[in-house]
């Protein structure tokens, strides 16, 4: 049982993590293959991006996203076991991670000024928001398979942002 949980950690991180691994910086320049330092940040750039971005991988994309996919491994543990209780308390876990990645995803969107930043938080928070009202994902949750669709469904959800901050 302890693989099981340790795989559905695992696999939230992996996919979640290899979604967004850059340095945060927004460059405008195509033709350089050279990524950009902050010397040649542009001007017109948020200057709150690279600390939004850095946050969000060390809480959103690590903590956050371990602490969901442990919620997805007790969920399958307690289903197991025949424990409905334990794997509603799990789930209820797992939907209440992801509300309050979403709540930081907004307070980022309140701190940024770069328009395309803000709407990238706001989307993904509120694509967060559906992932964890759809409880017939949740209910299907029951094998290593499920919890890799459902990591995969948290890695869309996060998309917009993750376009941004890589």
């Amino acid at each position: 049982m302890r693989r099981i949980l340790a795989a559905a950690t695992l696999a939230a991180f992996v996919l979640v993590g290899a979604a967004c691994t850059a340095n945060g910086t927004v460059t405008t320049s195509p033709s350089s293959g050279a990524p950009a330092t902050s010397a040649t940040t542009v001007p017109s750039a948020d200057p709150s991006a690279q600390a939004i971005c850095t946050d969000l991988r060390t809480t959103v994309l690590d903590r956050d996203a371990k602490e969901f996919g442990t919620d997805l491994g007790n969920m399958i543990a307690a289903r197991t076991k025949g424990d409905t209780a334990a794997a509603n308390t799990a789930q209820q876990a797992a939907t209440t991670k992801l509300h309050q990645i979403s709540a930081k995803l907004r307070a980022h969107a309140d701190e940024a000024t770069n328009p395309d930043l803000k709407k990238a938080l706001d989307d993904s928070a509120t694509n967060l928001d559906k992932l964890a009202s759809d409880t017939d994902n949740f209910s299907k949750v029951d094998s290593l398979p499920a919890v890799s669709q459902t990591t995969q469904k948290f890695v869309e959800a996060l998309s917009e942002i993750t376009k941004f901050c890589s």
